[in-house]
């Protein structure tokens, strides 16, 4: 892949945007490409961490499985999104897996190359660090406000969230959610399929949303966010 389309794709993501002019010629210099397959991991959860990861093409997921086996969808990611933030930043194991849901390219930045780019001073610092405390706000957030949720609710705030970035704004357009399942939607929700599909239903009734097989799209992200903030039941 050459040099222009890596950058015209690494362009479309808000935080790598938001990088210094020099830091971003480092970073798209450093990347290493790699084609992936569909069912590849770019990284498991538990495994020692070897650098950021961007997606180029192609989508994959973003999954974690509890002490329990209870596997749980936790994001989607689609050319442009990066993750793996938390692991560069203490070099602990990655927290969760990254699978290749379609054939694509990704690329990773080494945790050397990371280090020597973001770590020369503190403000560089944080901009490997933003990602992550926007991710920790969003987290508190959701133990203080979204347990006992009603269903409906809380099926718009994860459609609404897996439209998107993990790590980015909640605001701006909502992709379509392609191979995602009503058991994939129960695993991140906390709910049942049967809820699930009862919601998605009634949403769909109302025009918001549009469904097929293993396909969610927004059809209408104003209402549905009010649905997902409570202004509307």
């Amino acid at each position: 892949m050459k040099f222009e389309n890596k950058s015209a794709i690494l362009a479309t993501n808000s935080w790598f945007v938001g990088l210094g002019e020099a830091m971003r010629v480092a970073i798209v210099t450093q990347l290493e490409l790699k084609a992936v397959k569909a069912g590849e991991a770019l990284f498991q959860q538990g495994g020692t961490a070897c650098g950021l990861y961007v997606l180029l093409s192609g989508e994959g997921r973003i999954t974690g499985c509890s002490a329990d086996g209870i596997l749980a969808l936790i994001g989607i990611l689609r050319p442009g999104d990066w993750t793996g933030f938390l692991a560069v930043l203490d070099g602990g194991p990655y927290a969760f897996s990254a699978e290749m849901v379609t054939d694509g390219t990704a690329a990773c930045l080494s945790m050397s190359d990371a280090n020597k780019i973001f770590g020369g001073d503190v403000e560089s610092f944080r901009q490997l660090v933003a990602p992550e405390l926007m991710i920790a706000r969003r987290n508190y957030h959701f133990y203080l406000e979204t347990h006992g949720r009603p269903p409906l609710r809380r099926v718009a705030e994860r459609l609404m969230s897996l439209g998107r970035w993990s790590y980015a704004l909640q605001s701006g357009p909502i992709a379509p959610l392609d191979h995602v399942s009503q058991d994939d939607l129960a695993a991140a929700t906390r709910l049942s399929r049967q809820r699930i599909n009862t919601a998605l239903r009634e949403l769909a009734r109302r025009g918001l949303v549009e469904t097929g097989y293993g396909k969610v799209c927004v059809l209408d992200p104003i209402r549905l966010g009010h649905i997902a903030e409570g202004y509307e039941l």
